[in-house]
């Protein structure tokens, strides 16, 4: 792993800036990993990404389709074979979940590597030998966000007004083509009603491809009201 250099909060940002996702499109097979207090499933799936548009979910356990989630910046949608029961409703779906309150950009950023939130000016600077630290100053949900030396993010802690809190790391990147794109992330939620880990690995990721993003609600399925 490269050392850091002195830097200025200012030049840290606009490399932060300068380091965000921007192809198209991206595709990409994933091993996932869920574990709460009362189980712990391992499977794989597929994950695609029309920038900005759709973020489009398919995950199978002993080679079989379990779930599938399509989510647009107003909206998600979920089925789960298993329990036969189904979401189309607001972002309360996952916020509720991770004790937090991302919107479309918010998990877009999170699962390509990029800072939650863009609004780091009022953030203190901290250097580290192996990474950048910046702490908020002010009353903002992000608490603590390191950065590698590449500009690409270590980790992040979020915290809730109700003290619920969102830990996510990434375990290396890979470079594909022209985007630095981690190659496992891990999601974290602690002192929520149901703590959980999620991780999720990336295999084999192509970007700017042409996408398809099948999606149906299957009939007779039970809606989930929150």
């Amino acid at each position: 792993m490269e050392k850091t250099n002195e830097i200025s909060r200012k030049r840290l940002l606009k490399e932060l800036s300068n380091q965000h996702f921007e192809a198209r499109t991206f595709d990409s097979r994933i091993k996932i990993r869920y574990k709460d207090s009362n189980q712990s499933i391992n499977g794989s799936g597929h994950i695609k990404i029309l920038k900005d548009s759709i973020v489009w979910i398919s995950v199978n356990f002993l080679g079989f389709p379990i779930a599938k989630m399509y989510i647009t910046p107003h909206k998600i949608q979920y089925y789960n074979k298993i329990n036969s029961e189904y979401y189309d409703g607001s972002f309360d779906f996952i916020n509720q979940k991770l004790g937090t309150a991302l919107n479309f950009d918010n998990l877009q950023n999170l699962l390509m590597g990029d800072a939650i939130s863009d609004d780091l000016s009022a953030y203190k600077l901290s250097i580290n030998k192996d990474y950048y630290e910046l702490k908020a100053q002010k009353n903002q949900p992000v608490k603590v966000l390191k950065i590698y030396s590449f500009f690409k993010v270590l980790s992040e802690l979020i915290e809730s007004r109700k003290g619920e809190k969102l830990e996510i790391s990434y375990f290396d990147y890979q470079r594909i083509e022209r985007e630095q794109l981690p190659k496992k992330l891990k999601v974290k939620t602690r002192n929520t009603s149901k703590n959980m880990e999620i991780e999720m690995e990336y295999k084999n990721p192509t970007l700017d491809k042409e996408l398809r993003f099948p999606f149906q609600i299957p009939s007779g399925y039970r809606e989930i009201r929150l």
